[in-house]
């Protein structure tokens, strides 16, 4: 059991003996096999499961969201583009908590305004809000307040991993091969699927075949994972999350940028840590040999700030629980703003759709232009031009 969640147990466990218990539930990107908005979700079910609070684990597509009295929604990149079908099921109007999640955009934020409590996890995202004048705070990504709970596979001690992904960096797959054999000279490597979503197993297996001596992990869940990068001596990574798995258990650890959204980069500016960062293969090999070298290392200080701020984030949301005023009429009424909503974000995407259609459409056309452009150029477009014009005078 965290022990920022056990300080926050004894100050104020809510009993359900002194009023109607109020329905809660965590809402999550459950869906898609990721294993960082996963162990959000084991985060907040710790944390709920230890104040004895009654919760539901809400799928992405339920249909009564607007029947609970308080949402607790995130975190991860789930604040998107307002024409993302699929990440619409987190624009929940009503009274809710966002809990440590990051923006994309800026556009469509309104939701937000009635919630309880903002948080997210970058200061890029406050500053993102704040220009919609919705106030926010700057909270850590609650997966640092995750427990070592012994599941960790057996791998050798003192072992290098190494998680890569295709289309992440400018690195090839034969970059990789030769980055990942000059590491086996010195050290034990382990690969480890991370990002199982974008299918790194499959390109991790291909790695494996080229070096036989690495160890090469399944699909694991996220505890496990958790607890296997615990055993590491340093982790070589390209997932914002296996970073944090590593620096909240004191693990050395390098990794590339996400080069869409430039969280990782966020994470890590906000605690002095953007030097952890390679950006080729150069500053790969250089930064790799640098951290196995380094003893040692911790992030004590930065831990210590960050856990300080996840306990008052959790005393927050305990605090709103407590306190949530049971309002059928409110449900209602947001119920009815989220299905307009719903209704406008559907049109905005059909609308969208219909735009790129249309602009695939005169894509083909200019294409079929110039390809007959081409063709009438050509000496046997103009002898069957001749040979028609001869025939039509005879």
């Amino acid at each position: 059991m965290s022990d920022m969640i056990q300080n926050i147990m004894n100050k104020d466990t809510i009993s359900a003996a002194k009023k109607p218990l109020p329905k809660i539930g965590i809402l999550y990107d459950s869906h898609y096999k990721n294993t960082g908005d996963k162990s959000m979700g084991i985060v907040m079910a710790d944390f709920l499961n230890t104040n004895n609070i009654p919760f539901t684990d809400v799928s992405p597509f339920a249909k009564n969201k607007s029947t609970y009295d308080l949402l607790i929604i995130g975190g991860g990149q789930i604040i998107r583009e307002p024409a993302d079908s699929y990440y619409n099921n987190f624009r929940i109007w009503g009274r809710h908590i966002l809990n440590t999640a990051d923006i994309t955009n800026a556009k469509s934020l309104q939701f937000l305004k009635d919630y309880e409590y903002v948080s997210v996890r970058s200061s890029v995202a406050v500053n993102k809000l704040g220009k919609n004048k919705i106030n926010a705070v700057c909270v850590p990504d609650i997966c640092i307040a995750m427990q070592n709970k012994n599941t960790a596979v057996k791998i050798p001690k003192d072992s290098v991993g190494i998680h890569f992904m295709p289309g992440r960096s400018d690195m090839d797959i034969k970059k990789h091969i030769e980055f990942v054999k000059n590491t086996t000279k010195t050290n034990t490597v382990v690969l480890i699927p991370f990002t199982h979503y974008a299918g790194d197993y499959k390109y991790l297996k291909k790695i494996h075949a080229a070096v036989p001596k690495t160890i090469l992990l399944v699909e694991l869940e996220p505890q496990v994972l958790f607890d296997t990068i615990g055993e590491l001596k340093m982790l070589v990574s390209m997932s914002l999350h296996a970073t944090i798995f590593a620096y909240s258990q004191n693990v050395n650890f390098i990794v590339a940028e996400e080069p869409e959204y430039k969280k990782i980069g966020a994470f890590l500016k906000d605690r002095g840590l953007q030097h952890r960062i390679y950006t080729d293969y150069l500053s790969l090999s250089n930064k790799t040999k640098f951290y196995l070298k380094k003893q040692n290392t911790n992030y004590n200080k930065e831990l210590s700030v960050d856990k300080v701020l996840l306990e008052k984030h959790f005393a927050k949301i305990l605090a709103i629980i407590k306190n949530i005023q049971l309002d059928p009429k409110l449900h209602a009424l947001y119920s009815e703003i989220t299905a307009i909503e719903d209704a406008k974000n559907s049109l905005v995407q059909d609308l969208q759709e219909a735009q790129n259609k249309l602009k695939d459409a005169n894509l083909s056309r200019k294409v079929m232009a110039k390809e007959l452009r081409q063709i009438k150029s050509t000496k046997s477009w103009k002898l069957v031009g001749f040979i028609n014009s001869h025939l039509r005078r005879k």
